[in-house]
């Protein structure tokens, strides 16, 4: 496309920017069912599995919740052999949205 190189995006294409498009929209919140009608999709599974991407941002946000539901959880070295104060067993918690977060930066 001669406007994207001659803007600087040379090698970007169409679906590149359909696709950025699709993820935004999806990222804030947009059900899905608008999306795939903005991009004039029949099957909603086309807009899922080919123009929907999930940031990295999403994923940090996910492990957040996630680590929310398991912040009782104790640690794998405690395992059930731990006793003492609730106090001591705070101190096993598994700080799971960190960990994702560090596996994250790793990829």
């Amino acid at each position: 496309m001669r406007f994207l190189r001659n803007c600087g995006y040379d090698g970007v294409r169409l679906h590149d920017l359909r696709a950025t498009a699709a993820t935004i929209l999806a990222s804030k919140g947009v059900p899905i069912k608008n999306v795939q009608a903005y991009l004039g999709h029949k099957d909603v599974q086309t807009t899922l599995n080919y123009y929907v991407h999930v940031l990295d941002a999403d994923k940090i946000a996910t492990a957040t919740v996630m680590g929310n539901v398991f912040a009782g959880a104790v640690s794998p070295a405690c395992s059930g052999s731990c006793s003492g104060t609730a106090n001591e067993a705070a101190d096993n918690v598994i700080p799971f949205a960190s960990i994702v977060q560090e596996k994250l930066a790793e990829i």
